[in-house]
């Protein structure tokens, strides 16, 4: 099956308290709980309540949570924090690409622009030098770091 087959059936998907209980793993008196405390969220109507595969992964989150020794209250809380930090890991990629191509461009636009204005040699050579000193390799590096340098650092002449 094609992801995008899996996320249409995935997004389809309704399951009643009772199945919802089952596949989950607890009692549907305690699904009731949680959902009346506002801790899942239902579909469909109060009389006829319908849990989609969000609910459904909510529940498992909150589950293990309760047998990690959470509460309840702190079970939700740590399953919605582990949501958000899924969700912004898959757009986060994305946001950082584009904010080191943007650095990177501003770099390579700052320095065409004191090569254009550049007139001894030494200027060139110093420019040329910068430019070769580029780290592109950091631009694709995927360790979870703050900040990565564009610019190798500069090895250290050693004085005489």
């Amino acid at each position: 099956m094609t992801p995008a087959i899996q996320e249409y059936v995935l997004d389809k998907l309704r399951l009643s308290i009772g199945e919802a209980a089952r596949v989950s793993g607890i009692s549907v008196r305690q699904l009731s709980y949680w959902t009346q405390k506002g801790l899942v969220r239902a579909l469909g109507t109060p009389a006829k309540k319908l849990y989609d595969f969000r609910a459904l992964e909510r529940i498992a989150l909150i589950r293990h949570n309760l047998s990690e020794g959470y509460g309840l209250e702190e079970a939700a809380r740590e399953a919605d924090r582990l949501l958000r930090l899924r969700t912004a890991a898959i757009v986060e990629p994305e946001a950082v690409i584009s904010q080191r191509v943007a650095e990177l461009e501003q770099l390579v636009q700052y320095l065409k622009g004191r090569l254009s204005q550049a007139t001894s040699k030494a200027q060139l050579m110093s420019t040329a030098n910068k430019l070769s000193q580029l780290n592109l390799a950091a631009l694709f590096d995927e360790r979870p770091t703050a900040r990565r340098r564009l610019v190798r650092p500069m090895p250290r002449r050693k004085s005489a």
